[in-house]
């Protein structure tokens, strides 16, 4: 096979669904799936293969605040798998509300420089409304473009959906009129 190819890490707090979800990508029971935290010890690979690529990811332990030496070298596991990939994808269990966990997490990825993305997980298990995560949505696209994929989003957003734009385009956000909040140095903030 010629082509491209690349890593994707895996990575989230214990229970967020990362086994299953690559269970689910490359099709088969590859990783154990339990509803017990920390199942995963070590990292697992699995293929997906494309016509003219594949990905390689990496399932990796949960990540927690350790207190035992394994769960420290468990998530030593993980936190190497960092700096290893081309891609990290955040899972995030939709299902439970944040909490510390979730915010040591977010501290230990706050200076990563790798390109992350995140995986909303088990959103069938939330009370709707519906909702809609667009990362970069206009990243790459001419400003006509640009201002249709808004009109769309508006739209969705009118008719019932909850839309989440995660974007650098702060003049494509302005025009829109909807409340924004900016990333400041790891914390949230509502835009003025």
């Amino acid at each position: 096979m010629s082509g491209k190819s690349g890593f994707v890490s895996l990575l989230g707090r214990p229970n967020a669904g990362k086994s299953t979800l690559l269970n689910r990508i490359v099709g088969h029971k590859l990783a154990i799936v339990s509803d017990k935290p920390q199942t995963t010890r070590t990292r697992i690979l699995g293929v997906k293969n494309y016509p003219d690529g594949q990905i390689v990811f990496v399932d990796t332990p949960g990540v927690h605040k350790p207190t035992h030496r394994m769960n420290v070298r468990m998530v030593d596991i993980a936190l190497e798998s960092m700096r290893e990939v081309d891609v990290l994808c955040l899972v995030v269990d939709a299902a439970v509300r944040a909490g510390p966990g979730d915010r040591y997490l977010l501290n230990l990825l706050k200076d990563v420089k790798t390109p992350t993305i995140l995986a909303l997980n088990k959103v069938d298990l939330i009370a709707k409304p519906r909702l809609l995560l667009a990362d970069e949505p206009t990243g790459n696209v001419d400003p006509g473009l640009a201002k249709r994929l808004l009109r769309l989003f508006l739209e969705l957003n009118r008719l019932g959906t909850t839309v989440l734009i995660a974007t650098h385009d702060v003049e494509l956000i302005a025009q829109a009129g909807m409340p924004a909040m900016m990333l400041e140095q790891g914390e949230l903030k509502y835009a003025a």
